[in-house]
């Protein structure tokens, strides 16, 4: 985890417990929206509200937020939807994620940065006596399971299809394989 996220962390337990420190993280996010409404270009700003929400469980003004900026600018709006998907997806937006399903450029990601890479640090980390992880399985199913998911809610079953067969194909793993099968049904993985 980095020292950004790690600080994040620590203030959202701060925040369960002691109201100040809640009401301080409802400001933070409250100023960095209002700036991110002045740059709805400003991909960092975004993030960070998006990160912030997450804590709060305020996925509906992330979706709000993304909504503004996709009415406005698709272009700018592609730059941010990875940060917003999950958002959209809890919010149950899928229509609004239509435009932003570019099939085999994700695909293409999910297996090189969601698995190959995470496999690789799996197996760095494994030591003699333990077996390794499965971050790298779960991570990618989670990523192309949404995707799928995505398409068949949003009447595109043939993608669907084709993204399936290619993810089995990247990752025949059985839990990975289930979690891809139920896509196809347009069942969303649990969040990580």
């Amino acid at each position: 985890m980095s020292g950004c996220l790690l600080r994040l962390s620590y203030w959202c337990d701060l925040a369960r417990e002691y109201a100040p420190a809640h009401d301080a993280m409802v400001h933070t996010r409250d100023t960095a929206e209002a700036s991110f409404r002045d740059d709805l270009s400003d991909f960092d700003l975004f993030h960070d509200v998006a990160s912030l929400n997450d804590f709060l469980g305020d996925w509906l003004r992330t979706a709000d937020l993304f909504g503004i900026v996709a009415a406005n600018d698709h272009e700018t709006a592609a730059r941010l939807y990875r940060v917003a998907e999950r958002h959209l997806v809890r919010c149950g937006r899928y229509r609004d994620c239509a435009p932003f399903l570019d099939v085999p450029k994700r695909l293409a990601l999910a297996a090189e940065c969601f698995y190959y890479m995470s496999l690789k640090l799996d197996q760095e980390r494994q030591s003699e006596h333990d077996p390794p992880p499965k971050v790298a399985g779960t991570l990618y199913a989670n990523n192309v399971a949404t995707l799928i998911a995505l398409l068949v809610i949003n009447d595109r079953p043939a993608e669907a299809k084709a993204a399936h067969d290619e993810a089995i194909q990247v990752c025949g793993d059985a839990d990975v394989k289930t979690i891809i099968d139920a896509a196809l049904l347009g069942h969303f993985p649990d969040p990580i």
